[in-house]
């Protein structure tokens, strides 16, 4: 899974994703975002593996809100700082987008599903944040450096 850990913690025997250094973009509330991004994607997973369906459901579209408003965030603040890949980064974000709501058709994900978020839906949301972090934000990361940006 490349710089985003899956973490296992000892009082549980499930994987728990988390935001590695690797990963870290560099600019402190795009960071932080991701880290809530993935406490999320965490929070789906407790729910599937529990077996409560109502709460994966609940879980998954506060994740994938969550994951749509820090897109426009992190453009804005790519937008900011002048970055010169910010029409491309946008496309990315709305295909990304566009996959989400692919997942959601592909799983029939409505209010009257019972276990809806299974391993391969879990799958699919993992790969679909990685994606976003590993193609999409390592470029931003990299313009970052050139600049010498700090916080």
């Amino acid at each position: 899974m490349g710089n985003v850990m899956v973490d296992q913690h000892e009082e549980q025997s499930r994987n728990r994703l988390k935001l590695s250094a690797g990963f870290e973009i560099g600019h402190a509330a795009i960071d932080k975002e991701h880290e809530a991004i993935i406490v999320e994607l965490n929070k789906c997973i407790d729910a599937q593996e529990a077996g409560n369906s109502i709460a994966s459901l609940k879980q998954f579209y506060v994740f994938k809100d969550l994951l749509i408003t820090h897109f426009s965030s992190e453009e804005e603040v790519m937008k900011a700082m002048g970055y010169h890949l910010l029409e491309e980064h946008s496309t990315q974000h709305v295909k990304a987008a566009e996959n989400i709501f692919e997942i959601i058709e592909k799983y029939k994900l409505n209010d009257e599903v019972n276990d809806v978020l299974n391993t391969d839906l879990m799958t699919d949301l993992i790969e679909l944040f990685l994606r976003h972090l590993a193609a999409d934000d390592t470029s931003f990361k990299g313009y970052l450096q050139e600049l010498k940006y700090q916080e």
